[in-house]
Parts: structure tokens; sequence; C-alpha cells
């Protein structure tokens, strides 16, 4: 069969676990024979060759021991196949299948050695070969026993198969010793069957006891590994919990954040043996790094990571704060996560970066703790468990450390704040004893309790109703603010301002009063001062015109007054000459003069205001009408006597007042300062120095005044409409359409009249610039486009407001210059009047004018003084000869005889003429046989609303009549 072997232990397979140790032996031990098969194997074919050789040699002639051995062969084989096919596909769910096959294979090598033994045994007579037969059968018998003896029934099925059929050969042999030879080989079976049970049987438990004694050791060596695994852990949690403790205690000493995470960062590096460990801080954006911690990691590359950005492939650290995860590199020379920081990272020797973001409880990415290798590899479990134990531990000192700063800048920041905001703060108890005062206090009051203290407790004491159980009342806990006085010896009638608020505790009962106090007395004073300012006037001390308004309507607004009151406007006659002659100093002198005499000779509840330049009010009460009346004219005769000396010049004034009773009729203080302003002006057309008491039925200018309001109100109201009126060309016909710009005024009805009398009323009080814009953006807007084209031509008349006042001048010029008009198709007309009046003001304005590609027209010529003098310094296209003269030329030959002269100067002067209020056929030839360059009035075409205009198709001279009013057209004013 094959030699003996060695009890050998083979290498464990991952399924030899099982809970029953029979079972786990069994596989062992057939483990052990499928591993000794190819050896036995190898030697039962010699053993057959020798002895297949031998019966050839001895009994020649026979082919029994050439075919035994073939058959031989082939069971080996069997067994050899069956042995790899063990090897590569048995497993311990299969081991009774893999049993049975090798009982099957070794029972099959047993009868090929009996039956051909018993063969030979038969055909080969010879006492040698029989002998040899027997010898090698009992031989391998024997020798199986320690092969077999492990599977105790191959062995069996082996034995009976090699011995049975030799026995039965020669128990039926003719020999007489055969018989005997057959009873000692049943004799021998039946021995070698029980040497091979008792073999099984010591074999089996000392496997089992290897089995059992390989289990214990292994259980001591994992008991050992554990034991050793367990100290580690806690000699590791250990020096955890004390480097926590001494990180806690490091924040409770205030220490700073890095010193913090540097010594934390040690002792974590101490625990893993080149580890190298770091922090980085993300800044206020949450976008960048600002901090780092890493007390091992080379100086130049900490430098380097500060003010890094986090983002999706920023190395392990950046990554980790933008993924908020945890980012494991193996390999910084082969991560793509590292691929913009690798050459940084390998130049200073590091390979491996685990990173963990810090994580605040409510959610923020704070920063992040990693771990630096100089070689690559992975964490351990213990590393990973570390890793993350440390980073909630960071998140709480960076959180603690952060709000400690906080709290300690808020609490700087309000020491500050209230060493700036106060002089001194304190809190009371329930009693209203002081149990702390600021040191602020001490220095700036003297004594155990300083007055500002004293006085503090004795209005907190009244605003409580002096007893601390009010506390509970609702008013008690709102905040008191107490001002008041006090009486120092370095500051007399000091000004305090105290607030105190009241304190509870848990128990929602009142536990003191906290308050702060400062000393407001310059605040006070500048405050009184300011209101002073504000309300009166700098140079004489008199109330201003918004202060005098606002007690003018507090007076109308009153139920009731116990005496009839009065309101006075006074303006001075001859002081522009003090301006002029001596200056303003001059003048201002003379005005805090007049100020002092109007203080002096008012009664005490009168109230004086400087209005204007030299213009004052006055607002007073009197018995009755004639009191009032000689009360001002003593002002009157007050200040015609006085005299004012300035460098050798003495100068005397006037006044002109006018004096307003002030009924229930007057609804507003503009109503009552108008009526006072146009008995004023009518005192001063009177001659001056006098008294002029409001009369409605008396007073022209009233009506002037309102009828300004009512003019501005009309342009707001879209009660203002602009006409238009034909001028016509007498000598060459004009190809382009050329009409005047009029505005008409509607009072609301269906009528519609010119605004002869508002516009009068306006130049007076100098509102006719804003008059002026309206009428150009209006035309702007409508002919805007036929003006850039050249297919009309626009007059538009201006005021002497718009001549003088330089920001209505600047604007028309814009309006023009953003216009971009073609040359000439915009003409403005000024009046004579206002030209000569104002003839530097004029001949600037219509240079700029002439600039921008506008034609000028000087309306009304004739109608004033001194024109022909002046005309050479207006630079005009056009000269308007004034509509009086034309109106009667044909009826009064010296009329006719201006008209011409007129029209003559113009052309010497380069301009074209113009006559106004043609009304007449017979005017028309007359202007025709002078030359007259063009004419306008209501025999060549009225006044029509602006959609009329239609240069394409232009209205025949006498087919239009226009309005009644347009007939009435004065010298000096607009159709």
């Amino acid at each position: 069969m094959g030699f003996p072997h060695p009890v050998t232990t083979m290498p464990a397979r991952p399924d030899d676990t099982d809970s029953t140790p029979d079972k786990q032996v069994d596989w062992h031990l057939l483990r052990r024979v499928y591993g000794s098969e190819a050896v036995s194997c190898l030697f039962t074919m010699l053993v057959a060759t020798v002895l297949a050789t031998v019966v050839a040699v001895y009994a020649p002639g026979g082919r029994l021991p050439f075919v035994w051995w073939l058959v031989m062969a082939a069971a080996v084989l069997l067994r050899l196949v069956t042995a790899r096919q063990f090897r590569s596909r048995a497993t311990r769910d299969t081991a009774t299948e893999w049993q049975r096959r090798h009982v099957r294979n070794v029972t099959l090598t047993g009868l090929v050695w009996g039956i051909g033994g018993a063969a030979m045994l038969h055909f080969a007579p010879a006492p040698q070969i029989q002998t040899a037969i027997l010898v090698v059968i009992a031989a391998m018998t024997a020798a199986a026993v320690a092969y077999q003896g492990a599977v105790l029934r191959g062995y069996q099925g082996y034995l009976l198969g090699a011995v049975l059929p030799v026995a039965v050969v020669l128990l039926a042999s003719p020999s007489s010793g055969s018989p005997g030879i057959a009873v000692l080989s049943l004799i021998y079976c039946g021995a070698m069957w029980s040497v091979a049970t008792l073999y099984h049987r010591d074999v089996h438990a000392t496997t089992r006891m290897g089995y059992e004694m390989q289990h214990l050791s292994q259980q001591l060596e994992e008991a050992n590994r554990k034991l050793e695994t367990d100290i580690d852990a806690r000699l590791r949690a250990e020096n955890l919990l004390g480097a926590e403790r001494d990180v806690l205690e490091n924040v409770a000493r205030n220490m700073p954040l890095l010193t913090i995470l540097d010594e934390l960062n040690l002792d974590i590096e101490a625990l893993f043996p080149g580890s190298l460990c770091s922090v980085v801080i993300l800044g206020h954006d949450d976008r960048r790094i600002e901090e780092c911690s890493a007390p091992s990691l080379p100086e130049a590359y900490v430098k380097q990571l500060i003010d890094l950005p986090i983002g999706p492939e920023a190395g392990s650290c950046g990554t980790a704060m933008h993924r908020r995860e945890q980012v494991i590199v193996e390999n910084i020379a082969d991560d793509p996560l590292w691929e913009e920081y690798r050459e940084m990272a390998l130049a200073h020797d590091l390979h491996a970066c685990w990173s963990t973001p810090i994580v605040s409880r409510s959610g923020a990415v704070l920063g992040s703790f990693a771990i630096y290798r100089r070689a690559p590899r992975t964490p351990s479990k213990q590393e990973l468990e570390t890793v993350s134990r440390m980073s909630r531990l960071m998140a709480l000192i960076i959180e603690d450390v952060r709000n400690s700063e906080r709290i300690q800048l808020s609490e700087q920041r309000f020491r500050d704040f209230a060493g700036a905001a106060a002089d001194w703060f304190w809190e009371m108890d329930p009693s209203l004893q002081y149990s702390y005062v600021s040191e602020k206090t001490g220095e700036a009051n003297a004594g155990p309790e300083p007055p500002v203290l004293e006085k503090t407790r004795e209005r907190l004491c009244e605003a409580t109703a002096g007893d601390a159980s009010t506390a509970g009342n609702s008013d008690a806990r709102q905040a008191v603010e107490l001002e008041f006085t006090v009486d120092l010896p370095n500051c007399p009638e000091m000004e305090v301002l105290t607030l105190v608020k009241p304190v509870y505790d848990t128990r929602h009962e009142l536990a003191g009063w906290r308050g702060v106090g400062r000393d407001v007395t310059r605040e006070r004073q500048m405050e009184r001062e300011i209101r002073h300012q504000a309300t009166h006037d700098s140079l004489t001390g008199l109330v201003n015109r918004r202060e005098f308004d606002r007690r003018l309507r507090e007076l109308l607004a009153a139920d009731s007054q116990p005496r009839e009151c009065f309101v006075a406007f006074i303006d001075l006659d001859r002081f522009k000459l003090i301006n002029d002659t001596a200056g303003h100093s001059a003048g201002d002198a003379a005005l805090k003069r007049i100020a002092e005499i109007l203080r002096d000779g008012l009664p005490g509840d009168a109230v004086a205001g400087r209005l204007g330049g030299d213009e004052f009010g006055i607002s007073f009460s009197a018995k009755n009408i004639h009191s009032a009346i000689g009360l001002m004219e003593c002002l009157v005769s007050a200040l015609a006597g006085a005299r004012f000396d300035w460098d050798n010049s003495r100068f005397s004034v006037g006044a002109s007042i006018g004096l307003v009773p002030v009924t229930k009729s007057y609804k507003t203080s503009d109503q009552v300062l108008s009526d006072a302003d146009a008995s004023c002006y009518r005192a001063k057309n009177g001659g001056g120095n006098r008294v002029c008491v409001y009369q409605p039925d008396l007073d022209p200018f009233t009506e002037d005044t309102r009828s300004t309001g009512e003019l501005t109100r009309a342009l707001k109201d879209d009660r203002a409409l602009v006409h238009i009126q034909k001028v016509c060309a007498l000598r060459v016909p004009d190809r382009t359409p050329w009409y005047e710009v009029l505005l008409r005024y509607s009072d609301g009805s269906e009528a519609v009249s010119p605004p002869s009398r508002l516009i009068a009323a306006a130049e007076r009080y100098g509102q006719m610039g804003v008059v002026d814009v309206w009428v150009l953006e209006q035309a702007l807007d409508r002919w805007g486009s036929m003006l850039t084209d050249d297919a009309l031509r626009l007059s538009i008349n201006l005021s002497a407001t718009s001549i003088e006042q330089k920001e209505i001048a600047n604007r028309i010029a814009r309006l023009v210059e953003q216009a971009r008009i073609a040359p000439g198709a915009l003409c403005f007309e000024l009046t004579e009047t206002s030209t000569l009046t104002r003839i530097e003001h004029a001949a600037g304005f219509m240079t700029e004018l002439r600039r921008l590609g506008c034609g000028l027209v000087i309306d009304n010529f004739g109608g004033g003084r001194s024109s022909f003098s002046f005309l050479k310094q207006l630079p005009g296209d056009y000269l308007a000869i004034d509509g009086g003269y034309v109106r009667t030329m044909t009826m009064e030959p010296a009329n006719h005889a201006i008209v011409e002269a007129i029209h003559k100067i113009g052309q010497a002067h380069g301009m074209q003429t113009l006559a106004k209020c043609v009304e007449s056929r017979d005017t028309l030839d007359a202007l025709r046989a002078i030359g007259v360059d063009f004419a306008q009035g209501h025999h060549l075409g009225g006044a029509l609303p602006a959609a009329g205009l239609d240069p394409a198709r232009e209205p025949e001279p006498d087919a239009v009549h226009g309005h009644p009013e347009d007939r009435v057209r004065c010298s000096g004013q607009r159709c």
C-alpha cells in the first residue's frame, strides 16, 4: 500500500472553524490521508512492479502478471485523480462525500491486491512464488495500518479486499498445507483489524488533543493580543484624557487659541509616533484659511497655508472643509486633490494627509484637523477614531475661545461706550441705597455722597412715589429719565441727565436700580444757542422770518385773544443809500441800531422780526386800531430821527409801515404778510415815512400778490395754455412759416383769456422766469422736431426776470442747446424796457442765444426812453416796432414818421423790422410802402390754440379774426 507518514498539521483553511471538535478532527485526518496519496500510490506501483516481475520470471509463459499490473495502475491513477480533485474542490461541508470516495478507491486497491494475489497463487503453484505473494500481501496490509488507520473504514475495506480472496483460494487448494495457511490468513486479518481499530483510536485521540492544544494556544495568543490591545487602548485613552484635561485647563486660563492647539497637537503626535498634526482655522468669510497651528510642520509650509482658499480640489484640508466630510489621502504624489499643492507638500517630505473638518454645534465649518505622514499609508482604526474625537474637541475649543474673545470684546466695548457716554454710573438696592458707584463720580464731585447722587436719589424717590413697593407697578417697571440742576463749587447750576432702569431677579421681583448720569450743561447750553440761532437773526438778534411766521400761525390758530392783534410790515427808506455809499458794514451797523429802536419802542408782548434785508415785521396787541396806529407812528418818528455815523459820515433812514388788523377772515400767515406788504408798498409809493392801514378797496397791490399765486397754480393745474399768432413777411416771401407763441389762461370755465393781469403781478414779484421756462418747454415738446428740420420758426417772449436771474437764463440756454434747433428756427423776443434797464445782462444773454443759433427780437421798440443811444449795444436780428405807433400811424402823421424812423434805424443796424398790432388794410399798405419786413396783427391772423398750427396749410390773412381780447394789446404787454 505505502509507507506510513508522520502526523502532520495541514495549513488551516478559512472554513476550518466549527463548534464540533470531532468533525474538525475527522476533517483534519481526511486532509492528511489525501495529502499523502501521491507518495503512497508511487510506493504501491513500485511494489506491484517488483511482484509482477518476480512472478513473470519464475512462472514464464503467462500474461497474468502483466494484466494485473495494468489493473493496479488504473486503480492508482483513479486515486491520484481523486486526490487532485480533493485539493481543489473539497470543503469541510463536503467531507463525508470525499470520505466515501476514499473508502471506495482504497477498497478497490485492496481487491486488486487480493484478487490478483489469489489468481497468481492458483496459476503459479511454485512454493517460492506463493510464498512471495503471501509475504507481499501481508507486508502491504501491515504497512497500510499506519496510513489507512487515520480513516478506519478505508483500511477495513482495503484489509478485507486484500486478504479474503487469498484465504478463499488457499482453502480451495488441494495442497495439504494450504488450508492451514488460509486459517492463518484469517487469523492475521482479525489481528490487523484489531490493530487498525486501536491505531485509529489513538490517532484520533492524539489529533483531537493536538487540535485542542492548538486551539487553546490560539485562544491564549488571542487573549494576549487582546490584552495588549486593551492595555494600549487604555494607555492611549488615559493619555487622551490627560491631553483633554490639559486643554480644558488652558482654556480656563484664557490662553491664546493657537497656543492651546499647539499643545494638543504635540500630545496627539506623542500617541502616534511619526505623525505631524495641524489645525487650520477659517476666517470670518468662511472661504480662506486665516490661522494655522502646526508645531511640527516646517514653518515655511505653514506660512504657505495661510490665506489659501477652500474648494473641491484644494488638498486634503481645503477639500474636507468644502465637502464637510473626512478626506483620506494615502499618497499625495498621485492624488488629484493635491494637483495644485503637490509640489508644496512634497518639497517638505509630506506624502500622506488625513483631514477631518471641524464643525461647530450649529453646523458651521470652523476649520480642519489633519495628520501628515512622511511616507504613504492609510490610517489605522485607532488613528481614525482619535482624529474624529479630537476634531470634536477642537470644535468645542475654538467655539469656546472665540466666544470668550467676543465676550471680552463686548465687555470692553461696553466699558468704552459707558465711559464715553456717561460721566458716571451706579447701582441701588430696592431701598434706594447706593450699592455701587463708579470712580468717575468721586472724581467729578467731592464728598462721601456727591450732591449729584443725593439729587438722583431724591428725584428717583419722587418718580417711584417714594416707596420701593411701587416697583411692581407698570410705571415703575419702565426706565426713568431724570433731568435736574445741581450747584457745585466748581460748576454752579450744572445740568445733569440720568437714565435709571429697574433690575429684577429670577422671581421677577425688584432687585434694585441701575443708572448712568451725564453732565449735559454744555449740551443744553449749545441746544439753547442752536434753537436761538435757528429762530433769531444773527445780526440784529430779532426773530427771523421762519420764527415770525411760526408765531403768526400760532396767533391765527388761537381760539380767542384778550386784545386786538395787529401785524406791521416795515420797509426802510433810503437804506440802500447806506450800503451803496459806505458799504455793507455800515449797513449792518445801521440794522443793529434799528433793531434796538424797535425793541425799545415796542411793548413787552410784541414780537419783532427781521423778514429780509431791510424789511421787518411786528406782531403786537393793542386796545384798538387807533392805539396800534399811534404806536407805529411813534416807531416811524423814532426811526426818522435816528442818525448813524460811519467814517465821518452821517446817515438817516425812514420807514414805510403797512399795518393789518388780524381778524378771523385770515386763514394763513401768508395772507396776513401779503396784505401788510401791500399796505407798506402803498405807504412807500405815497412818499414813505408813514403808516398805511390795509384797506382792501383802496389797495390794488393786494390783488397783484394774489395774482402771482394764481398764475403759479394755473401752471401746475394745467390751466395755462399755449396759443400761436402768425407773423407775415411783407417784402420777400418767407418759405419758413413764422409764429409767435402766446400764453393764455383759463380760470376753470370754458373761457380763455390773456393772463395780462397775472403776468403784470408775476413780473413785479420776479416770478416770470418760471413762466418763460414753462412756455419754452411746451413749445419744444410740441414742435421740437419741426425746429430741427427748419420747417417752422417760433418766437417766444422773455421777461426781464429771465434776463436778470442767472439760473433762469442758464436753464433756458440748456433747453435750447439740448433741442439742437436749426439756425434761426427759434427767436426770443425781449422788450425794449427789459433790455435797456439791464443792458449788460441783456447783451451777454443775447450773445449766448445767438451762439446757440437763435434769432433775437427787440420787442416794443419806441415805447421806452433812451432807446436810440443803446440800440447799437444790443446784438438783435429783428426790431419790433411798438404797437402803439403802428395802430394809429394812418391817422396820426407823427406816429407814421416814428414808424418810418424806427424802420430806417433798424436797417442801419442790420436788423429787419417787424410791425406789431396791424389791425387794418390801410395800416398794412402803409407798412409796405415804408418797406417794413414783417407784420403781425389781427388783420393778418389772430391767436389760435396750439392744435391749430399747420405749417403746410397757412390761413389767409383775413380769414382768421382771433379772440376779441386779442385786440386789446397795449405797449409792453403780450398778445
